[in-house]
């Protein structure tokens, strides 16, 4: 049997190497040279979905290596201000649970994103039925 093309682009969990990308948004897994999943990226999306609702970033003073260090070994999270809604809290948590199986999938993501936007939306744009958002 020969390589295809498409072969080539998969790399065995055994090659996947550790420490691999920016320790900002790394999830436990990769920091501990653990064989992992593209739930990797679900982690970091949680991280990234963070910030961007808690308007800073989830660091706080730490280097990078030594927030990713009790992330991964201590299961240290960032800590939510309050002015992120309660349903994006708990989606972004269960983006970083600890345990890969935990997190979501990229469509329960995507679909979670879209529950919570029906939800808040008529909240948000009381004042403008709508008209400020963009077609």
């Amino acid at each position: 049997m020969h390589e295809t093309q498409s072969d080539a682009l998969v790399t065995p969990a055994s090659e996947m190497t550790g420490e691999t990308g920016s320790y900002r948004y790394m999830s436990g897994e990769v920091f501990r040279h653990e064989e992992y999943t593209e739930k990797v990226d679900i982690f970091s999306l949680g991280l990234i979905m963070f910030e961007c609702f808690e308007g800073t970033h989830w660091l706080r003073g730490l280097a990078p290596v030594e927030a990713c260090r009790r992330m991964a070994m201590h299961g240290d999270r960032p800590v939510f201000s309050g002015k992120t809604p309660s349903q994006m809290q708990a989606l972004i948590r269960r983006c970083w649970a600890p345990a890969p199986d935990e997190r979501p999938s990229a469509s329960e993501v995507g679909a979670t994103l879209a529950a919570i936007e029906q939800e808040l939306m008529p909240a948000i744009c009381y004042n403008c039925n709508g008209s400020c958002l963009v077609s």
